[in-house]
């Protein structure tokens, strides 16, 4: 009896999804996700940045939003920062940065602000680090990134010149069900 109740046991923790929380990440991807990856990293190496482009997990960035797993799936870091016009970036620098939100056993696609272009910087919570055995993933305190001008999730001011307007630097941060965006 006792063996058998460890089997079911197993089963049901496989079944539930704990043994997919401890397999690596990237398998644990939708498909058009994991394929998307596949198809960016392939376009950067015909490009011409083999030695650059990540594999795996590397390029993915995870962390915990509100204590649930999230991954932020960015183009440029697929292709160790590099980004192309063209394949994984616009004529303008600015790319579709994709974010992941673990529910249950599967993947939710968060909203993003699109038209994202630079560096995306990710804040951590200061706590976030101080060996919390509860958490797998350090907590989000926010990202900065910029935004394209004119995009909606982060205005400019009325008084800004042209010059200005190519890119806005902003602070997301996440409210438990959407970001929410407040010019840098």
């Amino acid at each position: 009896m006792c063996k058998l109740l460890t089997t079911t046991t197993v089963m049901a923790a496989l079944m539930s999804g704990a043994y997919a929380e401890e397999t690596s990440l990237l398998p644990s991807l939708p498909g058009h996700v994991q394929k998307s990856i596949a198809e960016t990293r392939a376009a950067c190496r015909e490009a011409g940045i083999g030695d650059k482009v990540t594999s795996d997990e590397v390029g993915l960035e995870t962390f915990a939003l509100h204590g649930v797993h999230a991954v932020l799936i960015d183009p440029v870091r697929l292709c160790g920062g590099a980004c192309i016009a063209g394949v994984n970036c616009s004529n303008r620098g600015t790319r579709d940065v994709e974010l992941y939100i673990r529910k249950q056993n599967s993947w939710a696609k968060a909203p993003l602000a699109d038209n994202i272009t630079g560096d995306i910087f990710i804040s951590f919570r200061p706590d976030a680090f101080r060996g919390d055995p509860a958490s797998r993933w350090p907590e989000l305190h926010a990202l900065v990134l910029d935004l394209f001008g004119g995009n909606r999730a982060c205005p400019m001011p009325p008084a800004v010149s042209n010059a200005e307007r190519q890119t806005r630097s902003c602070i997301a941060r996440w409210n438990g069900a959407t970001f929410t965006y407040n010019p840098l």
